[in-house]
């Protein structure tokens, strides 16, 4: 259970304006340009993240849907923000309507850890798909229970398609403990690693 990362995330927002908050196994390939991109598309939301092909409602304990007073039903066609990759802005609007119930959620056990609630077990094969699967995300589901009801549903306000994200990709524990190996032995070649420059 990842109910630390709202925590974590609002503690880092009291330090900074900005933070880009990225999971160990997240790498970044993109140079300063493509950070402003997303910063300067940030400034409108003060959220932004990137989309899956899940839908909320798949990944959500139904429980979780009762403690915000909603409908799952509202979240089948919604699709869940991941939060391998997210930026946020410290801005009055992100504090009230985004990390206050958030964090809310994160430190009510019924919300965050609703009872008959797991992470292991999903079933994907259950038609429809947007069904719940039988595994819940936790913080991740809170998150973006939280994100659909700020902007009414509308995922484009927020995010970004997974799909041809080019600036981050996910590293494999095998191939970074191959970098690491090659760079205690001293051998400059990090061709395995790409990274532009601008």
């Amino acid at each position: 259970m990842h109910a630390y990362r709202p925590i974590v995330i609002k503690d880092a927002l009291t330090r900074s304006k900005s933070i880009l908050f990225v999971e160990n196994y997240i790498r970044f390939r993109g140079g300063n340009h493509d950070l402003q991109k997303l910063r300067n598309k940030v400034l409108s939301t003060g959220v932004l993240g990137w989309n899956t092909s899940t839908a909320v409602s798949t990944r959500t304990h139904p429980k979780m849907f009762e403690y915000f007073q909603t409908d799952a039903d509202d979240f089948i066609f919604l699709r869940m923000v991941d939060l391998d990759i997210v930026l946020f802005l410290d801005t009055p609007f992100v504090e009230k309507n985004i990390m206050l119930p958030w964090l809310k959620c994160a430190l009510t056990v019924e919300c965050i850890d609703p009872i008959g609630a797991q992470w292991n077990g999903c079933k994907y094969n259950k038609k429809p798909l947007y069904r719940y699967s039988g595994c819940h995300a936790y913080d991740v589901s809170a998150f973006n229970i939280v994100l659909g009801l700020t902007w009414h549903l509308d995922v484009s306000k927020y995010s970004m398609p997974c799909e041809g994200n080019n600036i981050f990709y996910k590293e494999t524990l095998e191939k970074a403990t191959r970098i690491l190996e090659n760079r205690r032995l001293n051998n400059s070649d990090t061709s395995e690693h790409p990274v532009t420059e601008d």
